[in-house]
């Protein structure tokens, strides 16, 4: 993503393609790291979070939704100039762990919000509709560990966001990219966009596009929303996350 300066949020979007070579240099990655590893057994809700490679050679985080349903965001799904990907060349790969994933299924088609926009730079115009639905091939829930994360319900966040509302987030960061780490406890600092942005500190860089920023109640966990962007507020790194509507 190029670098913008977001006027109405007070923003700068970082370059998603300034890759580093050390953890204190990947950007999103606070110099205490609060992600911890999740291994294959590692249960519900985390086993439905997967990785979603692209023919490309790149890829994103999703989560299992439905059935047969993957939630990601949409510039994980489209080309440098803003065209959306053949979905028979995606692959999700669910609780993916090395060699080892619950489950793998294809695209077969791809839903995004009707204003999805890109400019001449293959940018998105308005981050908020930066969230896509893969449907797969076939259904991999198996009415075990492996089902689908509820999406929130609408208001979860509150009117003006719940500062400090702890958040949970998993997904297949850039430097550990063959293995699910996870934030148990990170926070909501703000609401953007009219509500449709979450501003967060959960520790997330390239690769976790498209992972799901959770809230937990009383152990079940449903996906306030989908990771999209590193970004700079007040001269500190924040991430974020797209609000995505409540039916597709």
């Amino acid at each position: 993503m190029k670098r913008i300066l977001v006027l109405a949020l007070g923003l700068i979007l970082l370059p998603a393609g300034a890759f580093a070579a050390s953890l204190s240099e990947w950007l999103g990655i606070s110099g205490d790291d609060g992600r911890d590893s999740v291994r294959f057994n590692g249960g519900w809700p985390w086993v439905a979070v997967g990785r979603l490679d692209r023919a490309d050679g790149g890829y994103c985080s999703a989560t299992l939704i439905g059935r047969d349903r993957i939630l990601t965001a949409a510039h994980c799904i489209v080309d440098r100039d803003g065209r959306q990907l053949d979905p028979a060349l995606l692959r999700f790969s669910a609780g993916l762990d090395g060699t080892r994933s619950r489950a793998i299924a294809s695209g077969r088609r791809i839903i995004v919000d009707g204003a999805l926009a890109f400019d001449d730079d293959g940018d998105i115009r308005a981050l908020e509709k930066d969230w896509a639905v893969v449907e797969l091939d076939r259904q991999l829930f198996d009415g075990g560990w492996l089902r689908p994360v509820p999406i929130a319900p609408k208001g979860t966040a509150g009117a003006d966001g719940q500062r400090g509302m702890t958040l949970a987030q998993a997904g297949y960061s850039g430097d550990r990219r063959d293995e699910l780490t996870r934030n148990r406890t990170c926070n909501m600092l703000s609401l953007q966009s009219g509500g449709r942005l979450v501003v967060h500190d959960c520790d997330a860089t390239f690769g976790d596009s498209g992972s799901p920023i959770m809230v937990e109640t009383d152990g079940d966990y449903s996906i306030l929303a989908v990771h999209s962007a590193i970004a700079r507020l007040d001269g500190n790194v924040v991430g974020l996350a797209v609000i995505p509507p409540d039916s597709f």
